[in-house]
């Protein structure tokens, strides 16, 4: 696959323009990655994962490798881990109160 884009410009620089307008701090956001497409979204979320399948850099940068692929559920896994610590109050990025987007209650 080929990406291009244009100097300057990656999801890093997207996610901080829709996390301003949705006035979330970076330290609320989980991000997943596998490719240097990703890497600076990685590097810069609160949480930065990085499925099995990644490649090294995404890896080096990411607070957490899944032991899974994308192709195998990585995704999945990293949601679920990262679930399970919330519930569990153990790294916490955030609270109900402080994070309405990501804990938005169904209308």
């Amino acid at each position: 696959m080929l990406e291009i884009v244009p100097t300057g410009v990656d999801k890093w620089v997207g996610m901080q323009t829709l996390l301003g307008h949705l006035d979330v701090p970076h330290r609320a956001l989980m991000a997943v990655g596998d490719g240097m497409n990703d890497l600076q979204l990685v590097a810069n979320a609160g949480v930065g994962v990085a499925v099995g399948n990644a490649v090294p850099a995404v890896k080096d940068a990411a607070a957490y490798t899944a032991s899974r692929t994308n192709h195998e559920g990585g995704v999945a896994e990293a949601f679920e881990r990262r679930h399970m610590s919330l519930w569990a109050g153990r790294n916490a990025c955030c609270s109900y109160a402080s994070c309405p987007v990501l804990f938005r209650k169904s209308a």
